[in-house]
């Protein structure tokens, strides 16, 4: 520091952003991060870690309470996925993928299991695949696709928590048909 600066602290009487608009900031960060999969040539430039980083801050920011409520969640649908995969053998001996055949048993078990999911939670149906993948994966390195859509689907579930416990949501309510409400005639 130079001699003579008058450099000091000083607080601000209001916050600048609110709770709110800080959960509403990092979700849309991961939402964008959610579609950054870039292929350039023969290189590829994978985002999964920059998703799985956000959507942990994001949780992170999350009051005790909505975290055990999103995790109660979280599990839930493994338990439900896991239940699933054991009716399929090679589930049971840890043999899907190992082989081109027992690979073709893991994409038939892991698109049944998704056709069930969609029909009980169709809200989820454009992500669900990607959570399953990710959870019955055999091998030790995941599919960026498995990884990023592991993430989007616990992003979705925040969000989903979020709006139920009211903290986010639409500031008015959605315009009716045949005119907007609380407009001058």
């Amino acid at each position: 520091m130079e001699e003579g600066s008058d450099v000091g602290l000083s607080r601000i009487p209001e916050a600048v952003m609110t709770y709110e608009q800080v959960l509403l900031s990092q979700i849309n960060h991961c939402a964008k991060l959610s579609g950054l999969i870039i292929k350039a040539g023969t290189q590829t430039i994978h985002r999964d870690l920059d998703i799985v980083v956000c959507v942990n801050s994001l949780q992170s920011l999350l009051p005790i309470e909505l975290r055990k409520k999103l995790e109660e969640r979280i599990n839930w649908f493994k338990r439900w996925i896991f239940e699933r995969a054991n009716r399929y053998e090679c589930f049971r001996n840890k043999t899907c993928g190992k082989s081109s055949e027992e690979f073709k048993k893991f994409k038939a078990m892991v698109d049944e299991i998704a056709n069930e999911a969609s029909e009980q939670f169709p809200g989820y149906s454009h992500i669900i695949n990607g959570f399953i993948s990710f959870l019955l994966w055999p091998y030790e390195v995941q599919e960026t696709f498995n990884v990023v859509s592991a993430w989007q689907f616990k992003l979705t579930l925040i969000v989903d928590l979020l709006a139920e416990e009211g903290i986010i949501g639409l500031k008015q309510p959605t315009l009716f048909v045949g005119g907007v409400k609380n407009v001058p005639k």
